[in-house]
């Protein structure tokens, strides 16, 4: 049996696949906002580190802090917020796929009045070898 985790976002260069279920909600622009997300690798296992990418709307000051947050017990480990260097344009985090986690993920990064979201599914495939 292998696990395959199949993982539709928007990615770093900002251009989503075809299977991509991507949203960006702004509220108000107040200050740097989050406006793309995407993640790496695209295709993933159970217990897999992945790295998450978020672009800015511009240069960070340092003092922001955003909110990040992803369906209950999808991963083992995951950061509860991110907060930017001055002057970076994008942040990046990891998370690890809990091993047992199996079904729709959904991943965002909120903060200044901007949300971003990320879907992700993990799925169990069989595989049978049939030799004669």
């Amino acid at each position: 049996m292998a696990i395959l985790a199949l993982l539709s976002c928007a990615f770093a260069t900002g251009t989503p696949s075809a299977h991509v279920h991507y949203s960006a909600h702004m509220i108000h622009r107040d200050g740097v906002i989050p406006i793309v997300f995407g993640v790496n690798p695209t295709n993933a296992t159970p217990g897999q580190l992945v790295q998450f990418t978020v672009g800015l709307s511009g240069e960070a000051t340092g003092d922001e802090v955003y909110n990040v947050s992803a369906t209950s017990g999808a991963f083992s480990s995951i950061p509860v917020e991110i907060q930017p260097e001055a002057g970076a344009t994008q942040i990046q985090f990891n998370a690890t796929i809990s091993s047992t986690y199996n079904g729709g993920i959904n991943a965002s990064v909120s903060g200044n009045g901007a949300k971003v979201s990320c879907m992700m599914a993990v799925a169990t495939t069989n595989l049978h070898l049939l030799i004669k």
